[in-house]
């Protein structure tokens, strides 16, 4: 059976939930017991942001180490409340276009477990492969834990990322636009 994340067991359940998620996902969504409340999903999605951010910090020599108190007390939760927004989004596309049940507290904690790879993040180049397969973990998560079809699945999680790119570039195609119509500040003289 693969090990879930426990703060009773933190270090023990942490390692083992790392290990399951890499080498067996299918089996580990699969058999992902139904969430009974936020916690455990919370914490480690907080270590899965955290840890990748102290370890920047420490490569750069503690140079960024200002930047830190702004990272954790700012971006994380910001992250955690867009995480719980993905969750309800999930939740409700879910009912919504593939008829299944899931909870968005079971989807919060389906995206705490699909984000274990970030905890690479910190890695030049690897990180990308690690949000590639944190995608694939959230895929593999909507089918085996949710029992959502694999275009449906694919449908759910790519639809607002689509959404979300074609929105960026039109909204820098109409600031390119209206910069562009600006007048130009006048040149100083040198001399």
């Amino acid at each position: 059976m693969p090990t879930y994340f426990s703060t009773a067991d933190f270090l023990g359940s942490l390692a083992g939930c790392i290990r399951d998620i890499f080498t067996r996902p299918t089996e580990f969504f699969r058999q992902m017991p139904k969430a009974t409340s936020y916690k455990e999903a919370v914490i480690l999605l907080i270590l899965m942001l955290a840890v990748p951010i102290l370890l920047g910090i420490l490569l750069t020599g503690g140079l960024s180490l200002h930047v830190m108190p702004v990272m954790l007390l700012v971006a994380i939760p910001f992250a955690l409340a867009a995480a719980w927004l993905w969750a309800w989004y999930l939740s409700w596309a879910v009912r919504k276009f593939a008829g299944g049940q899931l909870s968005t507290m079971d989807a919060f904690q389906l995206y705490a477990y699909s984000n274990i790879p970030s905890l690479f993040s910190w890695i030049p180049l690897v990180n990308v492969v690690m949000g590639f397969w944190s995608i694939y973990l959230e895929w593999k998560g909507l089918t085996a834990y949710a029992g959502v079809s694999s275009g449906k699945a694919l449908l759910i999680i790519f639809v607002p990322l689509i959404v979300l790119l074609v929105s960026g570039a039109v909204l820098a195609i109409l600031l390119g636009v209206y910069l562009s119509q600006q007048p130009s500040p006048p040149v100083e003289r040198l001399f």
